[in-house]
């Protein structure tokens, strides 16, 4: 059986993520801990508060890549544009902007512009044909981790739209 799209995609959002240089330190990714929900359930009960739950503070920064609501829409007779919202959260250790700030920046411009190494097309474009959609939402949250006020963090949320075209016919 052949990779779905939206796993295609997924992965590609990732690769570009881990191929950026601006997001590594020392040869490895500055998020110690990538949550990727390839063999766990990605629909949590408690939503990315759960996640929350099982971050310690060692994982820090983290990062994970889940699916928002996935839209649909006609164009023309048989072809139909997927618009799909794909949810980067990052988690960063103690109430400073700083790092989230860096981070969510390095992101955008990963996703959007990040390339295997002697290519000249992103691996977002690669994967669904086309480079992400604008209208991206960022925002900062203050929280923390489980149950333990002294373990506070910014969570980054990061919405970034990617679409795919299908012919129906």
């Amino acid at each position: 059986m052949s990779t779905p799209e939206l796993t295609h995609a997924r992965h590609a959002v990732w690769a570009a993520v881990n191929a950026a240089d601006d997001l590594r330190a020392a040869g490895q990714s500055v998020f110690r801990r990538q949550l990727r929900f390839d063999d766990e359930p990605s629909f949590l009960p408690g939503g990315v508060e759960s996640i929350e739950e099982t971050i310690g503070p060692g994982d820090l920064p983290c990062l994970a890549i889940l699916w928002g609501r996935i839209a649909a829409e006609w164009n023309r007779n048989t072809d139909m544009e997927w618009t799909f919202p794909l949810n980067v959260f990052a988690w960063t250790p103690n109430h400073s902007l700083l790092l989230p700030e860096k981070y969510a920046e390095r992101l955008i411009v990963a996703i959007h512009e990040q390339q295997p190494t002697g290519q000249t097309i992103s691996f977002v474009q690669q994967a669904t044909g086309h480079h992400p959609k604008n209208g991206h939402s960022l925002q900062f949250v203050f929280s923390h981790l489980g149950e333990e006020p002294e373990s506070p963090v910014v969570r980054t949320e990061l919405t970034v739209q990617l679409r795919i075209w299908k012919s129906i016919t």
